[in-house]
């Protein structure tokens, strides 16, 4: 939620313990009052907020940070850029991407002391005030000052100072600051600007940190306030990161099972973290940060009376189907809010589908949802904003079902191709079975595709930021069938560049099991890769289908650019001078669908001979250490020929035996074994 931007005032013609008494604002008491003419030359009338009422000064420290004392009028000025360090934060974002705080430009976040857009911390600086509050420039970097006074509790400040949250080396961490708003902690609040701490939690109540013993004291004796434990995610955390438990004055809220047991007190039914269980999910009378009704269609939490988007639309807690709008259920589901996820019995859409037109409800699509189960997925009519299957998009936030595909259409269900409409570039769509992920749960559907241009290389597709991806065949969905699409990050780095992160590569796909590790890109030969790298066929594999690790999956696997690791040309594994290259050896790999394994020449990984004790694969010159069927330990593993010369270590020889190409799928061979 961004911060209200407050008219810190003050007033005329009225008296201050009047004014006071009315507004219940005795923090303002600390500092004096004077009004300005505002620009139609009127006053401000008693007991009033107005922009042209500015709070008279004579020094910063008159006013309430992060404003400061304009020496030119001498009133109390709001810096230029305001923002909310926790806008969007609580919770992931509903496309499963980054979170980010979109109140400030790129390479810089929202400040929780200044509330003002400041360099990302350690950033490259040339003087001290380059870099935020609470850092030095050092060394051409922002580091943190030393010197910042820490606090526990706000009675650790010299006043008017509270005992604030800011961010340093990544962790949250309390230091000294000037109070941000006019409420003390433990009050009751709905927006971050009304507290002190600059935070109002998800419970109603301003952030103060405490401790139990002095919660009295921290909380200012406030009525059903406690000190205890508060999930709050870090700016800029990951989605599947966990919260960061702090100790705060919080409200203890009423249990709830659905919105008719918070009626009386005006609030929603919401799901939260249980303090007392952090693993778990609970659902408790929340005030109303949104004004969409539960069951409501959404694009993000704050569009919810019940605080949480569910994708498209609005969490309802409910005791039975007579809580939920027509065409839900009541059940059991899963969900994730402040890092944790758990499951919740709430209303669910429960009306099947097969295509948009099949959906009664004008504010409905036809949409991915998991089953009742939580094992597949299923298409039922999901109230959703945006647009409908097939068309256009760039993120999964502007589709009605609140999925974009990888090529840029909105995923949503089909019954023919008639369903769909035309392309972005008016091809035709197909509508077509595709594996899709909703929250956590992969399944296939059949939505609106279009077919891509056939490849196998990227210099084989129209302009630099199209490039040869692979996409699951329409005719087979468990089979790669490599096609032209949009790049995930055009202008990065091509096949085979070296790579840290998915970021830098043009695919978005950093292979992390090569070394060094390079940027996946699709091959036909060598020359289709940087400078050193060469084209490897079947060496990246995808899963088309099922769950990873479970023996119903099905994978496919396309040609990609590697570091040299040697020919890779075929060989039987009998020892001889003739079956592979000098300096090789004959490995086993899964083959492009991981249901058998081939044989390949390739230069020594590891420094272990076959057959030999080892911990991981890079200890192998096989690059393989595994245990066999039947076995107890872990051995390097090589194929062999029991009538040739064996490449075994000592007190192995070459055996038949069994092993595991993945979870569920075995295969019977010769390899040297004990």
């Amino acid at each position: 939620m961004v911060p209200d931007r407050m008219h810190r005032g003050s007033y005329l013609d009225g008296s201050r313990r009047r004014l006071l008494h009315t507004l219940g604002v005795l923090a303002l008491a600390l500092v004096s009052f004077g009004c300005s003419r505002d620009d139609r030359g009127l006053r401000c009338p008693p007991g009033s907020l107005l922009v042209a009422c500015r709070q008279r000064c004579t020094s910063d420290g008159d006013c309430l940070a992060p404003a400061h004392c304009d020496h030119l009028t001498s009133t109390c000025q709001q810096p230029a850029i305001l923002c909310d360090p926790l806008a969007g934060m609580s919770r992931p974002p509903a496309d499963g991407g980054s979170p980010k705080n979109e109140d400030c430009p790129h390479g810089q976040e929202c400040d929780l002391i200044t509330r003002t857009c400041v360099p990302l911390s350690g950033s490259a600086c040339g003087q001290d005030s380059d870099c935020r509050i609470g850092e030095l420039c050092a060394g051409g970097a922002c580091s943190p000052a030393l010197a910042t006074r820490s606090c526990l509790r706000d009675i650790d400040c010299a006043a008017p100072s509270v005992c604030r949250l800011t961010v340093a080396s990544g962790k949250l961490v309390s230091v000294c600051a000037s109070p941000l708003g006019p409420s003390e902690g433990g009050a009751r609040c709905r927006q971050n600007a009304e507290c002190q701490s600059g935070l109002c939690l998800r419970s109603g109540v301003c952030y103060a940190a405490c401790t139990p013993a002095t919660s009295k004291t921290d909380c200012h004796g406030r009525e059903a306030v406690i000190c205890g434990r508060v999930p709050l995610a870090l700016p800029g955390s990951s989605t599947d990161a966990p919260p960061s438990w702090v100790q705060s004055c919080t409200l203890t809220p009423a249990a709830c099972q659905s919105d008719r047991d918070c009626e009386p007190s005006g609030t929603t039914c919401q799901a939260i973290v249980d303090a007392d269980r952090p693993t778990q999910l609970r659902t408790v009378c929340l005030w109303s940060p949104g004004a969409t009704h539960p069951g409501g269609p959404c694009t993000k939490d704050s569009d919810c009376a019940t605080g949480l988007c569910q994708g498209t639309f609005c969490f309802a807690a409910c005791r039975s189907a007579t809580d939920c709008r027509p065409g839900f259920a009541c059940r059991m589901a899963s969900y994730r809010t402040d890092g944790q996820r758990g499951m919740l019995q709430s209303c669910v859409p429960a009306r099947s589908c097969s295509s948009r037109m099949s959906c009664p409800a004008s504010d409905e699509t036809c949409a991915p949802q998991p089953s009742a189960g939580e094992d597949s997925l299923e298409l039922v009519c999901t109230p959703g904003r945006g647009r409908l299957p097939g068309q256009a998009c760039r993120s999964h936030h502007e589709c009605a079902s609140g999925i974009c595909s990888d090529q840029a259409l909105c995923v949503g269900g089909c019954g023919t191709d008639s369903d769909c409409p035309a392309g972005p570039g008016g091809e035709p769509e197909l509508c077509r079975p595709q594996i899709t992920r909703v929250r956590g749960v992969s399944g296939k559907i059949k939505t609106c595709l279009i077919p891509p241009l056939p490849c196998r290389r990227d210099a084989d597709c129209s302009t630099s930021d199209v490039i040869c991806n692979p996409y699951s065949s329409l005719d087979d969905s468990t089979r790669i069938a490599p096609g032209c699409g949009p790049a995930t990050n055009p202008g990065k780095r091509g096949a085979g560049s070296a790579c840290v992160l998915p970021t830098e590569c043009r695919s978005g796909l950093c292979l992390m099991n090569t070394q060094p590790p390079v940027c996946y890109g699709i091959c036909s030969q060598d020359t289709d890769c940087v400078a050193g790298r060469r084209c490897y066929a079947d060496s990246t594999w995808f899963l088309t289908s099922g769950t990873a690790g479970e023996a119903s999956a099905t994978y496919d696997a396309t040609a990609s650019c590697w570091p040299d690791v040697g020919s890779r040309r075929p060989c039987v594994g009998d020892g001889s001078g003739m079956d592979c290259p000098a300096g090789e050896l004959c490995i086993l790999l899964p083959d492009a669908r991981q249901t058998a394994f081939v044989k390949r020449c390739q230069r020594p990984l590891g420094s272990m001979l076959p057959g030999a004790l080892c911990v991981e694969d890079k200890d192998c010159q096989s690059g393989r250490c595994a245990v066999a069927i039947g076995a107890t330990s872990r051995r390097c593993i090589a194929p062999c020929s029991t009538s040739g010369p064996t490449p075994c270590s000592a007190g192995t020889g070459c055996k038949t035996g069994s092993l595991e190409i993945r979870p569920g799928k075995t295969a019977s061979l010769t390899f040297c074994q004990p």
